[in-house]
């Protein structure tokens, strides 16, 4: 009885070991991307079923890694993403750079509504995404971070 239970027990412990699947998202939409600007090896990306999905409806927020040289067919594959559900028409999501505390500036999603616009800053920032140190997307606390408005005075 033992000796049947010894390889399925080996097949467990090999299966932990293989690399886990790249996360593919066929047919998706890319609304935006941008380097990360401390590490050009990462990106953060933004998808949607569809063009008009970008800023209402389902969205995925992805961060990528390099894989290849950057002439590469598929130079980035996903890491880790977070899915969303943008239901309000007056919100607006973004990648801004965004620093934290008295921190050094950092790309981040951000979804603010949609009057945040009209000033150098962002203003009336909802929710706010960012990497960690271990490469997950994890939610940021609204209170300590401020960001820039990339678009104001273009």
């Amino acid at each position: 009885m033992k000796l049947c239970a010894l390889p399925l027990a080996l097949g467990l412990g090999y299966a932990s070991l293989s690399p886990k699947p790249a996360i593919e998202l066929p047919g998706y939409f890319s609304c935006r991307a941008s380097l990360l600007t401390l590490d050009e090896n990462a990106a953060l990306a933004c998808y949607a079923p569809t063009q008009r999905g970008c800023q209402q409806g389902n969205v995925v927020l992805a961060y990528e890694r390099r894989l290849g040289p950057p002439g590469a067919k598929k130079p980035f594959t996903i890491v880790d993403t977070v899915q969303l559900m943008v239901r309000y028409q007056k919100t607006s999501l973004t990648i801004a750079n965004c620093t934290a505390g008295a921190g050094r500036p950092h790309q981040y999603f951000v979804l603010s509504k949609y009057d945040a616009l009209g000033q150098k800053y962002l203003r009336n920032v909802l929710r706010v995404w960012g990497v960690n140190a271990q490469g997950k997307l994890v939610e940021v606390p609204v209170k300590t971070i401020r960001c820039l408005n990339d678009d104001f005075g273009a």
